[in-house]
Formats: C-alpha cells, structure tokens, sequence
C-alpha cells in the first residue's frame, strides 16, 4: 500500500472524503502547506498504464474547516419537594419533630399540633390526665393545683381538711360545710349554698360563737333560712331578763328572736312547741310554748306607744325589732288584743307574750311598775341575716 502524507500540522485530521480528499476537522486549526494524498494501489496500477503515479496536490484554502462546537452534557432535571412541615405525615428531624400524625395531630391527642409527643406537663389536658398546668403550674403542694402526675392536687372538695385553706371539707350538708370549704354562718347561708336542703338540724358557726354547733334550720317559711335555737337555763331570770338573754344567745353569735312575718312566727311556734332541738343553757325541757315568752321587740322611746293597735311594725312603729338594722320589720298580729297595750307605761328591756294553743298570740302586756321588765328562763335565739322585705 502507497504510505499517505499528511503534511497537516494539526492532529485533528480523522477521515477521507470517497475522492480520497482529507477534510480538516479539527476547531480552529490555521491554513498549512499543501496536503499531498497518495493513492491506494489500484489506483495507483490504474494510473501506471497512463504513465505513473498520479499526485493529486490540494490548496490548503480551497478546504473550508468544520468547526465542531464543544460537547456539553445536561445534567439530569430533577423536581424538588415541598418543604417539610409539622403536619405532613412525616417525622422530619430537621424540625425536631418527636411525631407526626398529619391531619390527626390534636393538642388533646397523642401527638400535639406542633409534633411532639403528649406528656403531662405540655400544658394540654390528653386522656388519663385531668388537668395539665404546664411544666411550670404542675405542683404536689399547691392548694387547688395540679400534681406533677396531672391529677388535681390538694383543693376543696377532695374530703381531705387542708387546715390553712379550709374551715372544712365535706358534701354533706348537714355539717354546715359550704361548697367553699367554709363553714355556714346560718341557715339561710346553707339554704343559699343548696337550695334543697331540708328542714332539720345542721351545724352552724356564727361570728362570735367559739365553736360550731347545731341550730335547727325552717328551709320553707317565706323561701326558707330561718335559724333557731333553744335555750333553757333552769331557773328564775333577774330583773334585766331581756338583757340577759341577749347576752346568752349572742355568745353563740345569735340574737334573742324577732318575728319578721307571721310565717316566720309559725315557725317560730312550731319550733318550740316541738321536740326537735334539745336546748343550750343547761336545762332539759324540749319543746315549751314559754320559748316565745319574751321577744326582742322594744319601744322606740319610752312613754310613747301603738295602744289599741295591732303589733307589727306597720301598725305600731313606736315599738321596733332591736337589731343593728334600720327600720328591719317585725310581726306579731295583725289586729289589737288585750285592750290598752301595749301600754305607754312600757320598760325599754321587756314585753311579756301569751299564746293560744295553735301558735296565734292571746296578749301582749308591757311589764310596768317598779321597772322589771318579763321574765323568763326559756327563749329563743335566732341569726338577723334572714330579713323579710328588706
């Protein structure tokens, strides 16, 4: 085979055209001296019966160069994911995420709306919890607080006495325990805390009194909360029997009894003319119409008086309920009894009342003469708080 010359200065020359041309490939390669291209052999046989060889010579200008452009490689498109959001299904732990229960997170759940999971402490309540305060608000000791195990701590309620919030803690009524923990002043402060509550016997602890004891409440008469108690001191009062009295009772925070209506005044009778309280005071008598003997009403100024009239505060106001209240009401009849009273030859401590067999008042009579007043060693003590038609 003829040798091919290649006088082409750049090595980028890669094939032959059919006429045996070679085509310059290579980018940017300068214009060089001719090329001159040997024949194969039977070309060159072919050419020898013409006389020899045949040396083709080309002008490098007449060559036009393809220019090849640089090869490039795309890199493969891929499609980016939304970014990862608490609430996509998915733990992701660039969020410090503990869960994610997607469109089932609950801050009452298992696992809460900002992706973690529930404890007691989060501030939510979740099931077997019942409060939940916050890692902060949870607390053992604290009174109405919330425990480190989220139950409720120590509060009202719970039957147990927390003495420095508590005077006493129970759902039963008749103890006098308000749904406060505090105990009931009077009747009407229990009958206000649960309007169901029966007449009967319940513990009370007026102010003043030392201790709680048991007073009978009337929860019907005008809506119910009248507050009574028995006293009985076995024996003959002295001459201030009123003032007396009112001592006695007030050191169970109470007041020798004003009849405020005629049903408080029904009451009143029923209670004494009942064993349904033992009396305070030492005696032992339990159900006497002499509980009603002496009441707390006395006259506004001495020497004036209602004579003829009925005894109530409407008919009579120069006779008053002596309490710490203006113009409080009392009611004893609404028409006169025994003629000439109540006199205006009166005693400021007392009036001494008689009563018919079914709880109506027979007389009244203002006790004149060397200034005793009536006298009595049974009485009835009552709360002020229970005021009809103030």
């Amino acid at each position: 085979m003829t040798n091919i010359t290649d006088r082409l200065s750049c090595s980028s020359l890669t094939g032959l055209l059919a006429t045996g041309v070679a085509l310059v490939l290579a980018t940017g390669c300068p214009p060089g001296p001719a090329v001159t291209t040997a024949l194969t052999d039977s070309e060159s046989d072919s050419d020898d019966s013409q006389g020899g060889p045949t040396t083709t010579t080309m002008d490098p200008t007449t060559v036009t160069p393809t220019t090849l452009e640089p090869s490039t490689t795309e890199e493969p498109t891929t499609t980016a994911g939304p970014d990862p959001i608490c609430g996509d299904g998915n733990v992701d732990a660039e969020l410090d995420e503990e869960c994610d229960e997607g469109e089932n997170n609950d801050n009452n759940g298992s696992c809460t709306e900002d992706c973690k999971n529930a404890r007691c402490g989060d501030g939510f309540i979740q099931d077997g919890e019942v409060c939940d305060d916050g890692d902060e608000g949870n607390d053992d000791a604290a009174y109405e607080g919330c425990t480190t195990q989220c139950q409720l701590g120590p509060r009202c309620g719970d039957g147990e006495l927390q003495e420095e919030n508590e005077e006493c803690d129970s759902d039963d009524i008749t103890t006098g325990c308000l749904s406060t923990c505090k105990m009931a002043l009077s009747c009407n402060e229990i009958i206000g805390d649960a309007p169901d509550a029966s007449t009967g016997s319940y513990m009370i602890h007026p102010v003043g009194a030392p201790e709680p004891f048991t007073a009978w409440c009337d929860m019907e008469a005008d809506g119910g909360g009248y507050t009574f108690l028995k006293y009985d001191v076995q024996g003959v009062m002295n001459d201030q029997a009123l003032d007396q009295a009112q001592n006695m009772c007030q050191a169970y925070g109470l007041y020798v009894l004003i009849p405020r209506t005629e049903a408080h005044l029904a009451a009143a009778w029923n209670f004494a003319t009942n064993e349904n309280l033992p009396p305070v005071g030492g005696g032992m008598v339990a159900a006497d119409e002499y509980y009603l003997t002496i009441l707390n009403i006395l006259p506004t100024e001495l020497g004036q008086s209602c004579v003829g009239m009925a005894l109530n505060d409407v008919d009579c106001p120069e006779w008053m309920a002596a309490d710490s209240l203006d113009n409080s009401p009392y009611w004893v009849s609404s028409e006169p009894k025994n003629i000439g009273q109540p006199s205006a030859n009166n005693y400021p401590g007392s009036m001494e009342y008689v009563w018919n067999p079914d709880g109506t008042v027979k007389e009244y009579t203002v006790v004149s003469g060397s200034g005793f007043g009536a006298r009595s060693f049974r009485w009835i003590c009552h709360a002020q708080d229970k005021v009809e038609g103030l």
